[in-house]
């Protein structure tokens, strides 16, 4: 790319860029596939969008600028061929909470030969009639009927898919569809939604943090987005956060790819799809260093380790693990020990967790050689059993003898008058009165 504006050292810029609790680096990319790095920056301290490509560790070329007139705040970006003429276009998501005429919630700068125009064209049109919409996300989509996607926080907390056109200077939003399903649309913590691959296949999702709670929500790009799974992933730990943009992982080596989740104040997990399942693992980076809100690391050095993540130990079957054990299992990423594969044997490998040998198991029940000993039962106390059995025999024996029935004889305690002395009444003769 050509150098149309001065280079500067990778510390400058993130000295400028500090302060903004905004901030954000979107990448890494290589669109000329010169070996070298691009990235994002939205939301530095002088400009709203910087476009940078790193030459090394300490030099950048900054490559485009731009700072909107108003206070408009960045939520996300991404760069697409709209027009199919092989210049990229970047289309960015600002923060607001309602749309209209003087509020537009798309802007896309035309690609040129150098970077991008400086008159971005605006969409301020409702999409399927959403009105009170605050977008969070945005995504590019391997697919050619809806290529865009661009997720809505609460109220609507939906995705929407859709494919954009440029035609005499206007956007025309084409094939728009909804994602959504329950497990995100009740929530009410932050959400967002991305595309990813994995195992050679695209999906996009769409995920929410509340409490310590994950819920994930996956569509199958190739199966007419239909819904793939939707769970919720408990973390059993300090309160999960999407202050950060999630991202797509790509690797090299195959079953690695997936969607890197800086949802922990520490940590980055890596999400990906094994078997039709959601698989949530640990990394080897952390969130201070892929993720930086500060100048304490130069681009070339934060875009190194997102490209450097790799996946360490599923939490399926460890989610009861509280992150804050996984930091012991972290191992601290430089430039000097990034890797593909991880051999310092952090995983399981080392415990046993199978049982003993075939050989050696019991698999039925032996009789003890030593024959029980004679005991004397005569002792011990009858059971219920008995008990019911004796008062059986013994109304039966009683209905056999009692074969008369007889009527006493009236004698002078059966009297009521002899009651009521016995009760203490006073007998009275109402015959002298």
């Amino acid at each position: 790319m050509r150098f149309f504006q001065a280079i500067f050292l990778g510390v400058l810029l993130f000295s400028n860029a500090e302060g903004n609790e905004e901030f954000h680096i979107k990448g890494p990319f290589d669109l000329d596939k010169d070996d070298l790095n691009e990235c994002l920056i939205f939301n530095s301290k002088d400009y709203s969008i910087l476009f940078v490509e790193i030459l090394s560790s300490l030099k950048n070329d900054t490559l485009w600028s731009y700072k909107f007139a108003e206070e408009i705040i960045v939520v996300d970006g991404n760069l697409i061929d709209l027009n199919s003429d092989g210049l990229l276009e970047l289309i960015i998501i600002p923060k607001i909470i309602n749309i209209d005429k003087n509020k537009p919630w798309l802007y896309v700068f035309k690609g040129t030969s150098s970077a991008f125009t400086n008159d971005p064209i605006i969409y301020n049109e409702p999409p399927l009639s959403l009105t009170a919409i605050r977008p969070s996300s945005l995504t590019i989509i391997n697919d050619l009927s809806s290529t865009i996607g661009v997720c809505f926080a609460s109220p609507i907390r939906k995705g929407i898919i859709f494919d954009l056109e440029i035609s005499d200077g206007r956007l025309n939003l084409l094939n728009a569809k909804l994602l959504s399903s329950s497990t995100s649309n009740n929530g009410y913590g932050a959400i967002q939604m991305s595309s990813f691959s994995s195992n050679k296949r695209d999906y996009i999702s769409i995920i929410s943090a509340e409490k310590d709670s994950l819920h994930t929500t996956v569509f199958d790009v190739f199966d007419n987005y239909n819904l793939l799974e939707s769970k919720t992933i408990p973390f059993n730990s300090t309160p999960l956060n999407l202050n950060a943009q999630i991202m797509p992982r790509t690797s090299k080596n195959k079953g690695k790819d997936g969607l890197l989740l800086p949802i922990n104040s520490k940590d980055v997990f890596l999400m990906n799809i094994i078997d039709s399942e959601v698989m949530i693992s640990t990394t080897n980076i952390s969130k201070e260093n892929a993720f930086p809100t500060d100048s304490k690391s130069s681009l070339g050095t934060v875009l190194k380790y997102r490209g450097n993540a790799v996946a360490l130990e599923s939490l399926n079957t460890h989610l009861s693990q509280s992150p804050n054990s996984f930091e012991r299992n972290i191992k601290a990423v430089t430039d000097k020990n990034f890797s593909s594969e991880i051999t310092d044997g952090r995983n399981i490998k080392n415990k046993s967790l199978t049982g003993a040998p075939r050989t050696s198991q019991k698999l039925f029940y032996k009789k003890p050689d030593k024959g029980l000993e004679n005991k004397d039962y005569k002792k011990l106390t009858p059971t219920l059993g008995d008990f019911l059995a004796q008062i059986k025999k013994n109304a039966k024996q009683q209905t056999e003898t009692d074969s008369k029935t007889t009527i006493p004889q009236i004698d002078y305690d059966m009297k009521s008058v002899s009651w009521a002395d016995e009760a203490g009444f006073t007998y009275l003769d109402l015959e002298e009165y």
